[in-house]
């Protein structure tokens, strides 16, 4: 199979960097319970923080500490396990809108590797199309975190897989497998391993 893989907060703890930098700049004190909607400052009692969400998102960038991100728990484990049948791809947003895409690559290339973690490809796009990407690269399977990217890739008809976040539960679609850890997204993929390509 072919797995395209999102990689903040579906591979690395992204948001808990933010929540992290919020607190220790700006005083901000809030719960991963709290961020509600995908765009952090469209979250109900965010929208005056949106400058302060956007500095804390360029310093993640700018300082290198997207190459420091925790991986998830168990996310190691499985991706080699996944690895040695199947060829996974990453699909991220990262540096789009807000960062730049060399400095994005760069970092992410850095992680990768300093996580010891084999892939066969690695493609930058804008949110909105990274579902079309996978489609084009004739992923099986895609694991995301983004809901309205899930919806939109599982309405071309491809096996999705979200990871659980508060800000995707509003996501009901029958054709969407909802996971919390990665212990249950190797499980999936072990046993339903024969999908069809498009």
């Amino acid at each position: 199979m072919i797995i395209a893989i999102d990689i903040d907060d579906t591979i690395a703890e992204y948001a808990s960097e933010i929540i992290k930098l919020l607190q220790e700049r700006y005083g901000v004190t809030m719960t991963r319970a709290q961020w509600t909607n995908f765009d952090l400052e469209d979250s109900p009692g965010f929208a005056h923080l949106r400058t302060q969400i956007h500095t804390c998102m360029s310093i993640i960038m700018n300082e290198g500490i997207m190459r420091t991100l925790k991986p998830y728990p168990g996310v190691l484990v499985a991706l080699k396990n996944i690895g040695e049948h199947h060829q996974i791809i990453f699909i991220t947003a990262r540096g789009s809108g807000r960062g730049d895409w060399h400095l994005a690559k760069k970092h992410t290339l850095s992680w990768l590797q300093k996580n010891n973690i084999a892939f066969q490809g690695l493609y930058f796009a804008e949110h909105s199309k990274k579902h079309l990407i996978a489609q084009e690269l004739n992923a099986d399977l895609l694991i995301e975190d983004n809901g309205a990217i899930a919806n939109a890739a599982a309405h071309l008809g491809m096996k999705v897989i979200l990871m659980d976040q508060p800000y995707n539960s509003d996501i009901t679609n029958s054709l969407i497998i909802r996971v919390t850890n990665w212990k249950d997204i190797e499980k999936y993929i072990r046993e339903n391993s024969v999908i069809a390509h498009h």
